[in-house]
């Protein structure tokens, strides 16, 4: 770890993207090659990635982690009550990190200074901005793609 300020957002072993396979959640394994660990924002946004991606209540041994969002877009019919679940789904997997000391915002593709996406995508995209226990302030996409924005 280069910087001291990041020691409190821990280490962890480094995930790399794999075809989607049987127990490979979200296209993610372990690497196992040498050296292969994570420390700092990277540790962080990899343990965001990884919740972002899991199904909550998939992990038998952590029925409360992961994202609800799925369940927004199955159950809500109502457009603008689908998007305020979806947000609310990111505000508890970004809650349940200790690591975050305090959320900023949640903002979605379509709203102002939210993600832009492409003409005609029927995908959306969240981004979360937030403050760490190491006092930085990140931006976290909803696919787990971390940017430190110091």
């Amino acid at each position: 770890m280069t910087d001291a300020r990041e020691a409190p957002l821990g280490r962890a072993i480094r995930l790399v993207p794999v075809e989607p396979s049987l127990g490979a959640a979200g296209g993610l394994d372990i690497d196992l090659s040498a050296g292969s660990a994570v420390s700092g924002h990277d540790a962080l946004g990899q343990a965001l990635g990884l919740a972002l991606v899991t199904l909550r209540g998939s992990d038998l041994f952590a029925a409360g982690f992961g994202f609800a969002g799925l369940a927004a877009l199955a159950e809500e019919s109502d457009p603008v009550l689908r998007r305020e679940r979806l947000r609310l789904a990111v505000v508890e997997v970004l809650r349940a990190e200790p690591r975050i000391r305090r959320i900023l915002s949640v903002r979605l593709s379509g709203e102002p200074g939210g993600p832009e996406r492409e003409p005609g995508s029927r995908s959306l995209a969240i981004l979360a901005d937030f403050e760490t226990v190491a006092s930085t302030r990140q931006v976290a996409r909803l696919d787990g793609e971390i940017t430190d924005v110091r």
